[in-house]
């Protein structure tokens, strides 16, 4: 069964149906695709207390947990209490199973909890593993 199975594969990946591009199949015949997968693991900020106009700087972990090199895409920072996009960050490439700490400057202008989300490859450009956990999310206060 096997056997058939990776016959059939094969032969829809030279008919053009599915590329193997993204993929390669085990010495047991096991499809197994290769593509990147970028997670936002942490958000932090320094100071921890800030008052309005205060230098505050958000650190964001970025990983990327899959099997191949994900290349070119845009980290966004944004204030999603008030819809304020804070600053990007570009990110030329991120190797298999790599990480980046990306700094932010962040000035806030008003008081209050604002939800600071960072959304990794927020143009969709890079071909995932999954495209559902780019995003996290921290609440900070401003006094």
């Amino acid at each position: 069964m096997k056997t058939q199975l990776a016959v059939l594969l094969l032969i829809i990946a030279l008919l053009g149906i599915f590329s193997l591009s993204y993929g390669y199949f085990s010495s047991a015949g096991t499809l197994i695709l290769t593509k990147p997968d970028i997670i936002v693991s942490q958000i932090s900020f320094s100071p921890s207390t800030a008052n309005t106009l205060d230098s505050v700087t958000i650190k964001a972990i970025v990983n990327n947990i899959g099997n191949d090199v994900a290349k070119d895409f845009i980290v966004e920072f944004r204030d999603s209490s008030t819809n304020i996009l804070i600053g990007t960050y570009r990110v030329k490439s991120l190797p298999e199973n790599g990480f980046l700490e990306i700094e932010i400057p962040w000035f806030p202008q008003t008081f209050g909890s604002h939800v600071i989300n960072v959304l990794a490859d927020s143009e969709n450009v890079v071909n995932e593993l999954s495209e559902d956990n780019n995003q996290f999310s921290e609440v900070y206060r401003i006094s």
